[in-house]
């Protein structure tokens, strides 16, 4: 059975003829007048500028005890500059000094020792870091180098 409302939803002749076109509402739409209520914007706050320390300025105190764990070298770095270097002594070579493994491998075995396997970072110097003064030393003002 069909519905007798549905008759309301069919279109009706002539309907849309007082409608404008999607191209009249758009030419409409360009044909406003576009004035801005304050024509001079606001001024922005000047942006500061600040340079950055390279490296953290750090005290040793004797309140600090966890200093030396956070730290390890509360100490600013030596500035370096630049200087100019011959060619010659720049392109230096130094000699590669030449483990005798056979040899290391021998007496290892008559001692009885395994030697441990090499590894990449052994053929990297070890880090060196200064020796520490005493407490005593240290809170009295000495600052000459001392043993730890």
């Amino acid at each position: 059975m069909i519905d007798p409302r549905h008759r309301l939803y069919r279109p009706v002749p002539g309907e849309r003829v007082n409608d404008p076109s999607p191209v009249v509402t758009r030419l409409a739409a360009r044909d406003r007048d576009i004035s801005r209520a304050d024509p001079v914007s606001q001024h922005r706050e000047p942006v500061t500028y600040k340079i950055r320390k390279l490296y953290p300025r750090v005290e040793a105190e004797p309140n600090a005890p966890q200093l030396i764990r956070l730290v390890r070298t509360p100490f600013e770095l030596e500035k370096g500059y630049f200087r100019r270097v011959s060619v010659g002594e720049r392109a230096k070579l130094e000699p590669r000094v030449r483990l005798n493994v056979a040899a290391e491998l021998q007496q290892a075995r008559e001692a009885g020792r395994r030697v441990p396997f090499p590894k990449p970072t052994d053929s990297h110097p070890p880090i060196t870091r200064p020796a520490r003064l005493p407490l005593d030393r240290w809170l009295s003002g000495d600052s000459s180098g001392g043993s730890r």
